[in-house]
């Protein structure tokens, strides 16, 4: 899958993961035994990364995420439930949290809502 990096300097790039799964780079990414990991085919510091998502936006989303910067994210989350994705945010302690196909700095989040599906009369 493509995906997006930005990091806390503001750079961004794009790279290739196969067999990508968001809660496998999370766990990586949260990892404090490793200073740097392997994004793709990137290498980069753990701990400057702000969030990793799909480059194509999934035409199914069910969440909007808002960033401290303003920027909403769309995100699929199966089976939303606020509980256990405010326990994850929480149980995350500043780090990194995996929300539907997206991985974010928790810090970052400001609101996550369910998206209001329009319904066909």
């Amino acid at each position: 899958m493509e995906v997006q990096v930005k990091m806390i300097n503001g750079l961004n790039f794009e790279t290739i993961i196969e067999d990508y799964a968001a809660q496998v780079l999370t766990e990586k990414l949260n990892n404090t035994e490793y200073a740097m990991v392997i994004i793709g085919e990137v290498i980069a510091q753990r701990y400057s990364v702000i969030r990793v998502m799909p480059k194509v936006e999934n035409p199914e989303a069910n969440v909007e995420i808002t960033l401290n910067d303003n920027t909403v994210i769309k995100v699929y989350v199966e089976n939303y439930n606020p509980l256990p994705v405010l326990q994850s945010i929480n149980n995350a302690g500043g780090g990194m949290v995996a929300i539907g196909e997206a991985v974010l700095q928790a810090s970052q989040i400001v609101r996550i809502m369910r998206i209001k599906q329009e319904t066909v009369a």
